[in-house]
């Protein structure tokens, strides 16, 4: 069985170091260059490793972190995607395809010409939306994004 509780609440306040840092049992806190941090979860279904946003640090706190994994954890083992319970909890939650749209419309002024609009629109359409789309923007993760880039 892995290892639980290696992050202590000090380190997830000062850590710098942009990489994930493993906590056991999946739960990963996830730092980047810019300092901002959040938690996932990585975990085995139907043979892949797909991961799940829990939620930005500070706002989420270790414990909270440690909480939300042993729910997903409960739930994979009663046959649940974690994933699946996170995009219907969080419908009123902002999704990919209303950030693209916003994008798109920001965008328009500068472009040269409306086909710009529509090759954008046309493509997130095609590739991004129905993978991604309706996914809460802060639930997208890297397993995500690389299935809508193969």
């Amino acid at each position: 069985m892995a290892k639980s509780s290696l992050l202590s609440a000090a380190f997830c306040r000062n850590t710098k170091i942009p990489k994930l840092h493993a906590d056991g049992n999946g739960l990963y806190l996830r730092v980047v260059a810019s300092g901002a941090r959040s938690w996932l979860l990585r975990y085995r279904w139907q043979g892949k490793r797909p991961e799940v946003g829990l939620g930005g640090y500070p706002g989420t706190s270790l414990a909270e972190a440690r909480e939300k994994a042993a729910d997903c954890r409960k739930q994979i083992r009663q046959g649940i995607d974690p994933r699946d319970k996170t995009i219907r909890q969080a419908s009123t939650a902002v999704t990919f395809s209303h950030c693209a749209d916003q994008f798109i419309k920001s965008k328009r002024a500068e472009w040269k010409n409306s086909k710009h609009a529509l090759q954008w629109s046309s493509t997130l359409e095609t590739y991004a939306s129905p993978i991604i789309g309706k996914m809460p923007v802060d639930q997208v993760g890297l397993e995500d994004v690389l299935a809508v880039l193969e």
